[in-house]
């Protein structure tokens, strides 16, 4: 690990069942998105990364989990405790359901997140 940085790699995969990888990742180090591999440093104050896992047979779960990520991106600095996390995934959440009430092709997609932000 450098002075700073933390050298950091993500790689998605579709799984053993699915053709399609379902799955995005996002990382503060590039604006290059969605991605499904990455290998690089992140800062250890304010870097961030995320991938959110797309629901395998759901739905649009790869359209969902990219979505999340979208919504997220812009907003992941200013998620810093508990409270803004909750927040901001509940933001996400309901964004994600008001997609499905736009679009009934949508109904039933489906994802998780997962992510870090770093604070030194």
């Amino acid at each position: 690990m450098q002075s700073g940085f933390a050298h950091c790699s993500a790689i998605s995969h579709p799984g053993l069942v699915r053709d399609r990888n379902e799955d995005a990742i996002a990382v503060s180090a590039t604006s290059q998105f969605p991605l499904t591999r990455w290998s690089g440093s992140l800062p250890l104050h304010g870097g961030w990364a995320m991938v959110a896992d797309g629901i395998g047979g759901n739905a649009a779960g790869n359209v969902a989990s990219r979505l999340a990520l979208e919504l997220l991106r812009p907003a992941l600095p200013l998620l810093t405790d508990r409270k803004t996390i909750e927040q901001g995934l509940a933001a996400v959440n309901d964004a994600l359901f008001d997609a499905m009430d736009h679009r009934p092709s949508l109904k039933g997609k489906g994802t998780t997140i997962a992510g870090v932000v770093l604070q030194k």
